[in-house]
């Protein structure tokens, strides 16, 4: 009750307030200062296909004043590029590598930079990627015109063609593709024959590579692969391999053997040590792996292991994506093995990994696997 007496007081006392009157009205006039007709309603922003034309436009105006003039792509690829040899010089070859694949980014068309990148290569012992950039800044360079330029600056044009030989000469040597290196020297000492130390460099490789065992051995066993004998083949490439374990070809013609002996185990065991030597950073962006990742796909295939054999072979086949003889021969090994009824099947959906289902289609088949088994 009291509660109800108290509510009652609250109410006769707002009761009782008064309530003011409206407030009286009013008139505000504003004045604006006069624009011009010629200016838009709001800002507008150009758009990135407009600010590439006008950059484009500007450019060809400096290029018509200034033919070395460079836009802003270059000019910041030169910087770039600047920085990677800093990093060289202090030594931090992976830094270096960063920089100078940043400015490859913006400019694919510098041989320099691909060259300097494939001496920070070298020095991290990544010799498949040294072949890569020396092959792609030599390529540039040979289509360099030498119409127009000085006896000074042909000579500087052919001495970096020479370096670029000798730089993949060196990385074709540690990888025991000697050879190979050989061609190279030969090349740059044809390029620059008054340079006295390359053809001592290239006297003292060949003299190296016929004293070296390993050759020897190499080419014994190449011979008796061609010739048909596998044994034979393979105790050759034993013997190679242990007077120079640092040289992946040996090992890569041994897997072949084991391949062409239906020896799959070994066949993956000496495809994936190969690997280690010629693409330690597991990248599988050299075309030099790619024979060693589709005899290793097939001898997964052969074991049943489809899972680990799609990988490879997708790694191959990005490799050489143009690469039809490689597509049909990676089809019918697919379809021989029982992994899935098409190419694409196998690549895109999930494949069976039953050992027992391998076995059985390898015994209904009745053939072997020869694909891939040639020695480098």
């Amino acid at each position: 009750a009291r509660g109800e007496a108290d509510a009652a007081a609250r109410r006769a006392a707002l009761d009782a307030q008064t309530i003011p009157a409206p407030r009286a009205a009013g008139k505000v006039e504003l004045h604006f200062s006069k624009g011009r007709r010629s200016m838009p309603a709001r800002e507008r922003i150009e758009t990135d296909e407009e600010v590439a034309l006008r950059e484009a436009e500007d450019l060809r105006q400096k290029k018509r004043e200034n033919p070395d003039a460079q836009g802003p792509a270059e000019e910041q690829a030169s910087w770039l590029k600047q920085r990677g040899d800093h990093f060289y010089r202090q030594r931090d070859y992976r830094a270096a590598i960063n920089a100078y694949s940043s400015a490859l980014e913006l400019n694919k068309r510098n041989a320099e930079t691909y060259s300097n990148r494939a001496v920070c290569y070298l020095r991290l012992r990544l010799f498949a990627d040294v072949i890569s950039d020396c092959t792609t800044a030599y390529d540039i360079l040979k289509k360099v015109k030498m119409v127009g330029k000085d006896e000074e600056q042909q000579e500087q044009e052919t001495f970096k063609k020479a370096r670029c030989l000798l730089r993949r000469g060196m990385a074709h040597t540690r990888l025991g593709m000697l050879d190979t290196a050989v061609k190279d020297l030969d090349a740059a000492a044809k390029l620059v024959p008054d340079k006295e130390v390359l053809k001592d460099d290239l006297e003292g490789l060949k003299m190296a590579i016929a004293e070296h065992a390993y050759s020897k051995f190499k080419e014994e066993g190449d011979r008796a692969f061609k010739a048909g004998d596998v044994d034979a083949a393979v105790a050759a490439y034993d013997q190679a391999i242990a007077a120079d374990g640092g040289c992946f070809q040996a090992l890569s013609n041994r897997a072949a053997c084991w391949l062409a002996k239906e020896d799959y185990p070994r066949t993956v065991e000496d495809c994936t040590n190969a690997l280690a030597l010629v693409d330690p950073a597991g990248q599988s962006q050299t075309k030099l792996a790619l024979r060693l990742l589709v005899r290793r796909a097939t001898a997964h295939c052969w074991q049943g292991a489809f899972a680990q054999g799609r990988i490879d072979f997708k790694l191959a086949l990005l490799l050489d994506p143009k690469n039809q003889q490689l597509r049909d021969d990676v089809s019918m090994l697919v379809t021989t093995t029982g992994a899935a009824a098409t190419l694409g099947e196998f690549m895109g959906a999930a494949v069976p990994d039953a050992r027992d289902h391998a076995l059985a289609a390898l015994d209904a088949a009745g053939c072997s696997p020869a694909a891939f088994s040639a020695p480098v």
